[in-house]
Parts: structure tokens; C-alpha cells; sequence
């Protein structure tokens, strides 16, 4: 895929834009840190062509992502909490 625009360098740089990535930060170690991806989501915009997904903006999208990634850790703490209670 290339964009009219694009540099020459860079060609296929403005799909790979159009995605947020939900990451956890791992702790450094000596001095270097990672970031683990946990989840790409789409973040097309509404002048892009149709996809899959609906156009979103990519803070909406970090909102989704946030959301869920909450969601979960309240699911897995339910299910930690359910054993440490005994029921």
C-alpha cells in the first residue's frame, strides 16, 4: 500500500498509524525497559477507507482499550478473591 504522499523512505508509515497499541511497561532492568503489547486496536479514521472496524479516533480507542484491560483485572481479581474466601 502507497500512500501519493508519502515519503519514499517511509512508504506504508500511514496504515501502521492507524492502530493504538495497549502495552504494559515491564519493570527496568539495568537501565532498559520493554513494553509488552497486549492489544492492537483499530483507529481508522472516517476519511479512511471501510473497514472491518468502525472509525474511531485513536483516544477513543485508548478509552476501549482501557476499558477492557479494567474489566479484566476485576475479573481476575474476582476469581483471586473467590479462592482466598474459600467459596
Amino acid at each position: 500500500m502507497v500512500a501519493k504522499y508519502a515519503n519514499p523512505a517511509m512508504i506504508g508509515i500511514h496504515a501502521a498509524q492507524r492502530w493504538f497499541n495497549g502495552a504494559w511497561l515491564m519493570p527496568a532492568e539495568n537501565g532498559y525497559s520493554r513494553a509488552l503489547p497486549l492489544r492492537w486496536m483499530p483507529a481508522f479514521t472516517e476519511k479512511s477507507e471501510p473497514q472491518e472496524h468502525a472509525p474511531m479516533k485513536e483516544w477513543e480507542a485508548a478509552v476501549e482499550f482501557l476499558t477492557l484491560a479494567a474489566r479484566a483485572i476485576c475479573e481476575a481479581w474476582a476469581q483471586q478473591t473467590k479462592y482466598f474466601d474459600g467459596r
